[in-house]
């Protein structure tokens, strides 16, 4: 079998990077994940999705709960067409896969999306940095993540308020 080792990184889990990091190493973490965002976003095309989408609902619809969800969002796809920035896209940017590593940050365990874009990436950072989603999963003092993820992701938002406030963001995020 050929060898498909990784090189082993020895890196900090979010938890115990916020658990011990300063104002600075947060705002630098926070501006590294910014300008990689950015970065994909400077590098996008704009690419009509509706067609997608609505095959993606029409096989979530048989196999789930939110079927008046689905019905409305498809409502509101066969009005409008919906376009995104098609970029690279991680498909899963939590902090529960990163590795903080001194000054740098490793993107680890990548998925597939059924669209690439930087929104896919900015609605996961705000999975866990708005609703707590990696939180979730660990039993920790929170208060301190807590304001953390606030800091990090009122940052975030006012970098990419445009991206956030789209109707194709808040549609993706449903």
């Amino acid at each position: 079998f050929p060898s498909h080792d990784m090189e082993h990184i020895p890196g900090s889990s979010f938890i115990d990077f916020f658990e011990t990091s300063s104002v600075q190493q947060i705002d630098y973490a926070t501006n590294t994940l910014i300008n990689f965002l950015k970065e994909n976003l400077k590098k996008a095309k704009n690419k009509c999705i509706t067609e997608i989408l609505l095959e993606k609902l029409a096989l979530l619809a048989p196999t789930t709960k939110f079927s008046e969800t689905i019905l409305r969002l498809e409502a509101v796809l066969k009005k409008n067409d919906l376009v995104i920035p098609d970029s690279y896209c991680h498909g899963d940017m939590t902090l529960s896969n990163m590795l903080f590593v001194n000054s740098d940050i490793y993107l680890i365990d990548f998925l597939d999306s059924f669209v690439d874009s930087v929104l896919i990436d900015l609605i996961k950072l705000k999975q866990d940095l708005y609703y707590y989603w990696s939180l979730e999963m660990v039993t920790v003092r929170k208060i301190r993540y807590i304001s953390i993820f606030n800091y990090m992701w009122t940052k975030i938002e006012n970098e990419f308020g445009l991206q956030v406030n789209s109707k194709a963001f808040k549609i993706l995020q449903v």
